[in-house]
């Protein structure tokens, strides 16, 4: 049954609605869990998915947190790739709380509208996804409870199926104190050690490779602030979209920071320099992690699980 759903061609996975698909087919028929399917759904939005995280996703019952990923993404202009590797790390950017579900609504808000007086023309059965709702019903709850507390105004109706939304001045500057939508952060955290040699492989591999993958790396050491070094590296960890940890050297910063990005539910990317690798903390043993002897090893494994898992980044630049 769940190769059918994957396979259709007219019917989208996540939510059941009408959709245009494109399963790879041939590759399902070989049983390959790595089968993608390209999704265009005017309730989920644009996204690939592979065959073995449509599973996972159906075996954990999360079609609607990851139809609320799948919606956000295509409204900031990213096309979210869901594979098996980044479930796990999509699901921690899901709100778990009501609050931050109405602050997502609010956001979808802001990104459609041109002005601040501008109405949103909600169609309640597509668009309940923008705030991570179950269904229509609870999108309406949550537009009810936007103009109780005087963050919207209600307009225009069309029809039963729709409704004009404005953000009154209250709601503007409540949304003046969210945070940046993490798949637009464009900072990439790098934990390590600040010895001669491995700096020199931040310089040939770790910092190339990021910015090529169109993300900010940030070094605390190469970081001009007035702050205590731990403050701000607690500060630039919450603004990054993710974190490489090199343990070679086996530094105890490097530990910390990559467990304080992991409590924040960022994806954290683990390297290692081969000859180090025995040295690791038993804990990590378990963790997938990038193994390199020499810099283009570790140029190629970092380009290959960026994209993986995160995605390129907002100044992705695919002409260079």
């Amino acid at each position: 049954m769940s190769v059918n759903k994957f396979s259709r061609t007219n019917i989208c996975p996540l939510c059941g609605g009408e959709a245009s698909c494109h399963p790879d087919s041939t590759t399902l028929l070989h049983g390959s869990r790595n089968a993608t399917n390209y999704i265009e759904c005017g309730r989920c939005g644009k996204f690939v998915i592979t065959h073995g995280a449509f599973l996972e996703i159906e075996k954990m019952k999360q079609q609607v947190a990851i139809s609320g990923i799948t919606r956000e993404w295509t409204g900031l202009g990213r096309e979210a790739e869901i594979n098996q590797e980044n479930l796990g790390s999509l699901l921690n950017l899901v709100p778990k709380t009501y609050k931050a579900k109405r602050q997502k609504l609010i956001q979808a808000i802001i990104r459609n509208c041109q002005g601040f007086e501008e109405e949103y023309q909600f169609n309640i059965e597509l668009d309940f996804p923008l705030a991570y709702a179950k269904n229509a019903k609870e999108l309406r709850f949550i537009l009810q409870d936007l103009q109780a507390e005087r963050l919207a105004t209600s307009g225009t109706n069309f029809n039963p199926s729709t409704i004009g939304i404005t953000l009154t001045p209250k709601g503007w500057i409540e949304a003046d104190s969210f945070e940046t939508p993490p798949a637009l952060r464009d900072k990439a955290f790098v934990a390590m050690w600040f010895h001669d040699e491995i700096k020199k492989a931040y310089e040939d591999s770790i910092e190339p490779t990021i910015s090529r993958a169109g993300y900010r790396p940030i070094r605390i050491d190469l970081t001009e602030h007035t702050d205590s070094i731990i403050d701000r590296v607690i500060a630039e960890i919450k603004e990054s979209r993710f974190v490489v940890a090199d343990f070679t050297g086996q530094r105890a910063g490097v530990y910390f920071e990559a467990g304080f990005a992991r409590g924040l539910g960022h994806h954290v990317i683990w390297t290692c320099k081969a000859d180090d690798l025995e040295k690791v903390h038993f804990d990590l043993k378990g963790f997938n992690t990038i193994v390199w002897k020499t810099h283009k090893q570790l140029s190629e494994g970092l380009d290959s699980r960026i994209r993986a898992v995160v995605g390129y980044g907002p100044h992705y630049d695919p002409s260079a």
